[in-house]
């Protein structure tokens, strides 16, 4: 059954594909570290969120030493880990009370705007010039 192992995992594996779909919902909010294997995907509020602190990512061509990388993983850093992932995890949650993903996604594209020079403080400044 797909929740129990997930939920039962140290680590569940995303490969690249469409997108990070449901997959990475679902082990956020099942509280199983997301193990990112791709070379060009964005991920989700990759902008807001740490995800080196909750996430491991490795490129395509280091999969040979999946196993071993995962094994040198200590049990504290785990632990620390799965602490940030719940620090998050909300943020992939659509559903109330507990989802904050509307959110999280305010944020994302309020510090975007920002990023782009639209938000509000670079328009005045350009009224102002």
């Amino acid at each position: 059954d797909y929740f129990d192992v997930v939920t039962k995992a140290r680590f569940c594996i995303h490969t690249e594909g469409n997108g990070w779909g449901a997959r990475v919902v679902d082990y956020m909010a099942m509280e199983c570290l997301p193990l990112m294997v791709n070379d060009r995907m964005i991920f989700p509020y990759a902008n807001v969120l740490p995800w080196e602190d909750f996430a491991i990512h490795l490129r395509k061509d280091q999969i040979p030493a999946l196993a071993a990388t995962v094994r040198n993983i200590s049990q504290r850093r785990q632990e620390e880990m799965r602490t940030a992932l719940r620090l998050y995890k909300a943020g992939f949650v659509w559903w109330r009370p507990d989802g904050a993903a509307y959110e999280f996604t305010l944020a994302a594209l309020g510090q975007r705007v920002e990023q782009l020079g639209l938000g509000r403080a670079a328009r005045q400044a350009r009224a102002r010039s």
